[in-house]
């Protein structure tokens, strides 16, 4: 996830602040006005200040960069500057002057402060026991996010999370309930025809001096309906998944549907329906679990489906289906009619 920072202009003559949310911008030169590109930097990243004069021929004018108090460009004319951002902890400040004619133009200080915020997201969603991955996020399910905020304040000290105010951005709505003083974690109900969740979010000290912002965008996808072979003494075995075919060597054998990542606020409403040839199969015990029969002869391939579905939301349905090869071209349920 990349990482944002809080930039900080200081002009040295009249107070004029910006109203934008990385800049505060401090002092004087309303002939002179400075652009940042990119105008919300990264630690680490390349930026390039851009100064344009007003009333005067700034071709002609002389240029004299510092960074850090090192005079790093001088000359006519070079009104472009770039460095590397500091990393984290590691504060740039950028000086020029402009003078024409021997004459003092303007003269600006510029500061940047690196800081980032964290974040970490967490899906309500089904996992199978022993899963060792990260539940995705489906559409319908219900997403936490935690922010750890890296904030400086211009005394040089890490900002605590009780002190930040924290504006959550849904989308381009501001989520008033989640947002406020120390409020680092929110909590926010997908909807099952979502595609995609856009999460914007804005801190700031108490004083407004240091801020930062970041962007997170989860694409939102179906669950995932999955088979699994479940045998009497072992259990299910998770560690096998069933793809397209199964070979029936045992005189039964059980199958377990596991519809991953299916959004644990919807869980209590599912359905399952099985079908043998496309034909409806009656499952009297276990709905997730299906139980079939090894004829007494003959050979054949029947197709396993199952639709998976919430009757109250119709956007909520999974199908898939899978071959049985076996003894007989008659495959019985054991668990149906």
């Amino acid at each position: 996830m990349p990482k944002k920072y809080s930039l900080s202009i200081i002009l040295t003559l009249l107070l004029l602040p910006l109203a934008t949310w990385a800049v505060i911008e401090t002092g004087a030169g309303s002939n002179i006005s400075a652009s940042i590109n990119p105008s919300d930097p990264v630690p680490g990243s390349m930026v390039v200040i851009t100064l344009t004069g007003f009333g005067f021929d700034s071709n002609k004018a002389l240029y004299e960069w510092s960074q850090d108090g090192l005079v790093r460009e001088t000359g006519l004319g070079e009104n472009k500057f770039s460095f590397q951002m500091g990393q984290l902890g590691k504060p740039t400040r950028i000086n020029v002057s402009v003078s024409l004619n021997k004459r003092l133009m303007a003269e600006k200080s510029f500061y940047f402060e690196p800081s980032e915020i964290n974040l970490l997201w967490q899906a309500e969603t089904l996992t199978p026991p022993f899963y060792q991955g990260k539940a995705r996020a489906s559409a319908g399910a219900k997403i936490k996010i935690l922010a750890t905020p890296y904030l400086i304040n211009r005394a040089g000290q890490k900002e605590t999370t009780q002190n930040l105010i924290f504006n959550w951005f849904i989308g381009d709505s501001l989520d008033k309930e989640g947002s406020g003083l120390g409020k680092n974690i929110i909590s926010i109900q997908t909807k099952p025809n979502d595609s995609q969740l856009k999460i914007n979010l804005k801190v700031t000290t108490k004083n407004g001096e240091s801020n930062a912002s970041k962007t997170l965008i989860l694409y939102l996808n179906k669950a995932e309906l999955t088979f699994y072979e479940q045998r009497p003494l072992e259990g299910i075995n998770y560690g096998k998944q069933i793809i397209d075919n199964y070979e029936l060597y045992d005189a039964e054998s059980s199958f377990v549907a596991i519809p991953f990542f299916w959004p644990l606020e919807y869980l209590g409403n599912i359905t399952y329906g099985w079908s043998v040839n496309s034909l409806p199969v009656s499952n009297k015990e276990v709905a997730n679990t299906l139980t079939v029969r090894q004829p007494s002869s003959g050979s054949g391939l029947n197709q396993i489906g199952l639709k998976v579905s919430d009757p109250l939301n119709e956007q909520m349905t999974l199908n898939r289906s899978f071959n049985i090869k076996f003894g007989n071209n008659l495959l019985k349920t054991y668990n149906g009619n």
